[in-house]
């Protein structure tokens, strides 16, 4: 008795999805950044994305800038009030016997 040889299957049932044991051909793809709905950035959307970018870090420096201005113009108003208030924490210059 000899035994049957089974040969692989393979379920397809069409390429509008179910189920398949063979994989999907892969998908083509024209290269680049992808953007949210899946096709591939054009250049011009891509020269868009980098000038938003510069434009984003450009104020983010000038903010960085303006805070450390404030910052540092409170800090010297500080030092300023505390040399004023400073002779009512001096020792006093002579003491009596």
């Amino acid at each position: 008795m000899t035994t049957p040889t089974i040969a692989p299957v393979a379920l397809s049932f069409g390429s509008t999805g179910g189920v398949s044991s063979v994989g999907a051909p892969p998908a083509k793809t024209t290269g680049g950044i992808a953007g949210r709905d899946g096709r591939a950035l054009d250049e011009t959307t891509m020269v868009a994305l980098a000038d938003d970018i510069g434009a984003r870090e450009e104020k983010l420096g000038e903010t960085r800038g303006a805070v450390r201005r404030e910052t540092l113009e409170q800090l010297r108003q500080l030092e300023k009030d505390n040399e004023e208030d400073a002779w009512m924490y001096a020792k006093p210059r002579h003491s009596e016997p």
